[in-house]
């Protein structure tokens, strides 16, 4: 989960709809049922499985 709000803290703002995060490729071991979207002014998470309590 840390892999996930590293980039949110590093990503600049979005103007346009568009995929932040992509934990389902790999890159980020124990993320990978997680994605972040970007509707401005609205993020969007959506956890394909449930989430651990940290």
């Amino acid at each position: 989960m840390q892999a996930l709000f590293d980039a949110i803290a590093q990503m600049p703002y979005p103007s346009d709809a568009q995929r932040i995060f992509h934990g389902r490729g790999g890159r980020h071991p124990g993320c990978e049922q997680i994605v972040l979207d970007a509707f401005p002014p609205a993020l969007l998470l959506t956890s394909f499985a449930p989430l651990a309590e940290e």
